[in-house]
């Protein structure tokens, strides 16, 4: 599937312009694309393109506004995030006449991807088990509680008059439950064996954040930058070496070993400064 940037339609994978308005079609669909960036410099855009391309970034794609007399940076929306990092850990060290502007456009797009209160954060696998098992228990008590209670009236030990319906209905539901709190056991001790090796992986990459930053000093491109765009400048950087030196880690894991190690960093450096 291709689709106009400019018209925002989908169009069929033959085509190459868009019919309304003559523009490129890029590849993919304009619901699942993303714009990362818009300047007036084609060079600028070009480089910071190759960049992504030569860094595994093969959705990236670029066009020209004719209407605002820009060129656009796009990317698919899955990659956001991870794309806008990248790129601030690239201009941090890099020469462009405007990196100020750029980052900060970057910067800004940053900010409204990072999860609220009810968004995806890292939960410990600990946290994981102990609410995993939690809810095991309670499924197989209200199980084994509703057999029994079935059997008691059946029985007539509980005298309940009670048809044949009655009976079918209550087995199938408190089976249900038996079921799901056997599989969530199982899921708890699944959980429970990886304890040991999530708590050593923690401790590695905060060690390493630690002694790889122990001496931390910010380049002279983030001297006139603010302390919230120098923030999402550090911790891109911190992520990408995290990502490339722990291949177990996940985003949310490196966003929370982040976290817990940046104050003991910078605000020693803020201090020696």
């Amino acid at each position: 599937m291709k689709y106009c940037p400019l018209c925002n339609k989908d169009l069929e994978d033959d085509q190459n312009l868009c019919p309304e308005c003559g523009c490129e079609l890029l590849n993919g669909s304009s619901e699942d694309s993303v714009i990362l960036l818009e300047h007036e410099n084609e060079e600028t855009i070009l480089k910071l393109f190759n960049y992504l391309r030569e860094h595994g970034f093969e959705k990236t794609q670029y066009y020209n506004n004719q209407k605002h007399l820009t060129y656009v940076l796009v990317t698919d929306a899955a990659e956001e995030q991870r794309t806008r990092e990248s790129l601030l850990y690239y201009l941090e060290n890099s020469d462009f006449s405007d990196r100020e502007d750029i980052q900060e456009q970057l910067s800004i797009g940053l900010q409204s991807l990072f999860p609220d209160e009810g968004g995806k954060t890292f939960v410990k696998a600990k946290d994981r088990y102990h609410d995993m098992m939690s809810s095991a228990t309670s499924l197989i008590f209200v199980g084994v509680l509703g057999f029994v209670l079935i059997t008691l009236i059946y029985l007539d030990v509980i005298p309940l008059d009670m048809n044949i319906l009655f009976y079918i209905l209550s087995s199938c539901m408190f089976g249900g439950f038996l079921i799901l709190g056997i599989v969530s056991l199982v899921k708890s001790l699944k959980i429970k064996s990886s304890i040991s090796q999530e708590k050593d992986l923690s401790e590695e990459i905060k060690t390493f954040l630690l002694e790889y930053y122990e001496n931390a000093s910010d380049s002279d491109s983030l001297s006139d930058l603010s302390e919230e765009e120098k923030y999402f400048s550090r911790t891109a950087d911190m992520k990408e070496r995290i990502l490339s030196q722990f291949p177990d880690a996940d985003a949310l894991m490196a966003d929370a070993m982040i976290e817990e190690v940046y104050e003991r960093i910078y605000p020693k450096q803020s201090e020696q400064n």
